[in-house]
């Protein structure tokens, strides 16, 4: 009959390496400050990232970032 939608990959494989390790800390509840200490980058950087990761998973919150994670 007729063919089967095709899905694309997951939203979260179009994550960087550093956005998955943004999105991991994340879920270990660190702060944006204590994830930039453990990342030995800038605050803004994390945040970037952060907002990066909310837009490509099509999210608004960590709460769901962390949801989406696990």
């Amino acid at each position: 009959m007729g063919q089967e939608p095709t899905m694309g990959p997951h939203p979260i494989e179009s994550l960087t390496r550093r956005e998955t390790e943004v999105l991991h800390l994340l879920d270990a509840r660190l702060s944006i400050r204590e994830i930039a200490e453990v990342l030995d980058i800038p605050s803004e950087i994390v945040k970037r990232h952060a907002s990066r990761i909310y837009r490509k998973l099509m999210i608004g919150t960590r709460r769901e970032a962390i949801a989406f994670e696990g």
